[in-house]
């Protein structure tokens, strides 16, 4: 039996979480880059 989706105009949505209920989506944030500490060269410092 074909699945047959409610399409609405992007205009139609006004936050995320309409977007996430109407396409039973769950969205998740996570940090792909990690921190590093870096210290500069002085040379580089004095330069920049």
């Amino acid at each position: 039996m074909p699945v047959y989706l409610t399409a609405m105009a992007f205009s139609d949505y006004k936050t995320i979480a309409q977007v996430q209920t109407e396409y039973k989506i769950k969205y998740e944030e996570y940090n792909f880059i990690p921190v590093k500490e870096y210290k500069a060269s002085d040379t580089f410092i004095e330069e920049f």
